[in-house]
């Protein structure tokens, strides 16, 4: 339990990262970031989706679902996240 809650506040840390914190004069970087293998916490339910890949450009996810299926982009930034959480935020 101590491991995955560790996990989670970093995956937490990656997503602010990427999120609309940057200075409004600064552009928004096109990079795209992909987080593999992570347990996705759904906040329309009570739904955890386990080994999903999230896929994010710039600060707009651009496709989710799970891991054997996605396609992870050439040149993408990718962050193992296996035995994480990942939540909206």
């Amino acid at each position: 339990m101590k491991r995955a809650c560790s996990y989670s506040i970093i995956i937490s840390l990656l997503m602010l990262s990427i999120s609309n914190c940057e200075p409004v004069n600064e552009p928004v970087s096109n990079e795209i970031q992909v987080f593999t293998h992570v347990n996705l916490v759904r906040m329309t339910s009570d739904q955890i989706d386990p080994n999903q890949t999230l896929i994010v450009e710039g600060t707009r996810i651009i496709e989710f679902g799970p891991s054997h299926i996605i396609t992870i982009p050439e040149d993408s930034n990718v962050i193992d996240g296996e035995g994480a959480y990942l939540m909206p935020g």
